[in-house]
């Protein structure tokens, strides 16, 4: 065999082992791209507040996916303010301010709007979600409080013991006690004088001292009774009263450790094992005498150890008074069929996620209660 048949076998050998290789290393990269773009978080959010005398907030909407992305961004719009300016075109409705981008890989757009607070507001928090165009499960969410100027230091007047008048009327009444004391002081030999002599003039006088004995004991007895009735009717009515607010407590279900902490959207809050912050809510028309909502959850695992929650414990009230657990079969449905309660959440692990209300008829909760455990106190979010 030549040296050139021998070159030229050798180059078919490697052409043979090269070209497998390329085609597996061009098929592998297809899974991560995929991924990433289904991923929850393909698109992150950021939000920011100034500190003017009027809300002004910045999100950033970043897609961290190496494809392109259509993008809805919701920002809340609180009760109580008014949308007075927004970016780059916007659509403000009653409650929420819509945008609608388009990321191409890598990409950060960012999207500002502004608020007219009532005057008595001094924090106005404002949540943002990200969301494919179709679809209840959002990429990413996230919140931003404003906060008013502090108010103008006025400086208070000095106490009406402080003033002039006050000290002129001080030093006199020191004066004329002064006065008063010497002149006793003065006067007193005579007096005694004078006590002396009425002493010896008056008659002498046979007195009796205090009430009969049997006066005293009736007097105490009745003194016991009366004072033992008092402590006894006070005692009932301490206890119907913890007991009609024990009642009330589980019937309104809240927990047993420690206080309901208060909140509105977007508001992270803290219970016993759990931070929550509900960002959204939204409500179907009903249908046959049954509406859906689905609220937007974040939970973070800040008890330093694995931890369960329930469905059951997750309530949604409306105004009249009655509450609905979660509904986990829609739940499921609208998380792609994953089982949020069915595995306990990690230690420091964040969560974000709609849940399903099912409530009867049209009328729209007015407030959420969140908790990690029977015992637990939770969280309640105020909803506008």
């Amino acid at each position: 065999m030549t040296r050139s048949s021998l070159r030229l076998a050798a180059l078919t050998v490697l052409a043979s082992v090269a070209i497998p290789a390329t085609a597996v290393a061009a098929g592998s990269t297809q899974t991560p791209t995929s991924a990433a773009r289904t991923g929850a978080h393909a698109v992150t959010v950021k939000v920011s507040s100034s500190g003017g005398s009027a809300p002004y907030y910045r999100a950033e909407v970043h897609n961290e996916s190496p494809e392109p992305l259509d993008v809805v961004v919701r920002q809340g719009v609180p009760a109580g303010t008014a949308v007075a300016a927004v970016s780059d075109g916007g659509y403000s409705a009653r409650d929420e301010v819509t945008w609608r981008v388009r990321l191409v890989p890598g990409e950060t757009l960012q999207r500002s709007t502004s608020l007219a607070p009532a005057g008595t507001m001094r924090e106005v928090v404002v949540p943002v979600c990200a969301y494919p165009t179709q679809g209840d499960q959002p990429y990413d969410c996230a919140s931003a409080t404003w906060a008013a100027p502090p108010l103008p230091v006025v400086k208070a007047a000095p106490p009406w013991w402080m003033t002039l008048p006050a000290l002129i009327a001080s030093i006199g009444v020191v004066l004329l006690a002064a006065a008063i004391l010497t002149w006793r002081r003065w006067s007193k030999p005579r007096r005694l004088a004078r006590a002396e002599r009425f002493r010896r003039e008056m008659p002498r006088y046979t007195w009796r001292y205090g009430p009969p004995v049997w006066t005293l004991v009736l007097l105490s007895a009745a003194l016991v009774t009366a004072v033992g009735a008092l402590a006894a009717w006070q005692g009932v009515v301490r206890f119907n009263r913890a007991s009609e607010t024990t009642r009330a407590a589980l019937e309104e279900g809240k927990g047993w450790i420690g206080d309901t902490t208060l909140g509105q959207l977007g508001a992270p809050m803290r219970e016993q094992y759990f931070e929550f912050a509900v960002y959204r809510i939204t409500c179907e028309p009903p249908a046959g005498g049954k509406g859906r909502c689905l609220a937007v959850v974040g939970l973070r695992n800040v008890s330093g150890e694995s931890q369960p929650w329930y469905g059951m414990l997750q309530r949604a009230y409306q105004p009249n008074g009655n509450w609905v657990s979660v509904d986990e079969e829609a739940t499921r449905a609208v998380n792609g069929g994953r089982d949020l309660f069915a595995t306990p959440v990690p230690a420091g692990e964040k969560l974000l996620f709609p849940l399903a209300f099912t409530v009867d008829g049209g009328t729209r909760p007015d407030r959420i209660e969140l908790r990690g455990g029977v015992f637990s106190a939770g969280v309640t979010v105020r909803l506008p």
